[in-house]
């Protein structure tokens, strides 16, 4: 049996940023990329403004995958949380939206930026406008198979690159990916989520490590959208993996280079916590 991957919690882990990303993003779309940023993931890290500004979010969402679909910019589109119940706007914006493509959904060349935008807004959100949970289990099918239906059948290969990232749930769809789109510009964080899961599965074997390693030296200068290092991100998974197997000293060995080398990296209360552990462990 594959194993299953939370997908959604992996992906705000590894989202991308920085320079990586505005190399992906076309000069005429930096301006509602960045608006889209700015409301969507603020400096301060506040709530409000996704809240207040979500409805005008939702409408660069949908203007940069129109336009740049195959950007990093699209990527982060299609993997951000919108809780749209909180804002009154766009709550209208939404039942227009599935008034729109509610029954239009096995016609993946039709709108296919806005209805892709729709589909994983309704897989997250639909249940929140319906009280019939027989109902719910029904539409929340019917939208998982419209993406589908996208990633399978669309002419255009960059709104195919998209439904796959977002209809990935196994270990298996993630390889798959990393063959079909080698050179999409999630592949640095979908390979690391690869390689993570199978840590998961089979944590003896350390050829995943070494594959993490190889990463986090061919992407060292990518940092995620908060700011941290990729490979910041690449050291902590292997830690936990030497942690998991008993390998304390190799464990230690990499939380401290997160530490001395990206100390914003470096998550005080998790690892002084298991740092205070290995203590006796040279």
């Amino acid at each position: 049996m594959q194993k299953k991957v939370f997908i959604f919690l992996l992906l705000i882990i590894f989202w991308p940023f920085n320079s990586y990303a505005n190399k992906s993003i076309d000069p005429d779309m930096n301006n509602s990329y960045e608006k889209f940023i700015s409301i969507m993931y603020p400096s301060d890290n506040k709530s409000d403004s996704r809240i207040r500004n979500l409805d005008i979010a939702m409408d660069y969402a949908v203007e940069i995958l129109k336009a740049k679909p195959d950007s990093i910019g699209s990527y982060y589109v299609l993997m951000t949380f919108y809780p749209i119940a909180s804002n009154e706007v766009a709550i209208v914006k939404y039942i227009k939206m599935r008034n729109k493509f509610y029954n239009s959904l096995t016609k993946p060349n039709e709108d296919t930026a806005e209805k892709l935008f729709f589909l994983i807004l309704a897989i997250s959100h639909d249940d929140e406008f319906i009280s019939s949970i027989n109902i719910n289990a029904i539409n929340s099918e019917k939208y998982f198979n419209g993406i589908l239906k996208i990633k399978n059948e669309c002419v255009n290969s960059n709104y195919r690159a998209l439904a796959a990232l977002a209809s990935i749930r196994y270990t298996e769809d993630l390889k798959n990916f990393t063959l079909n789109y080698p050179n999409h510009g999630a592949i640095p964080f979908i390979k690391l989520m690869l390689y993570d899961a199978k840590i998961a599965k089979n944590k003896n074997d350390k050829k995943n490590i070494e594959e993490i390693l190889k990463l986090s030296e061919q992407y060292k200068e990518l940092k995620l959208i908060d700011g941290k290092y990729y490979w910041a991100a690449c050291y902590d998974i292997i830690g936990r993996a030497f942690y998991s197997i008993g390998d304390y000293v190799s464990a230690k060995k990499y939380m401290l280079l997160i530490k001395e080398k990206a100390p914003k990296d470096f998550n005080e209360y998790f690892y002084e916590s298991i740092l205070y552990k290995l203590k006796n462990n040279k």
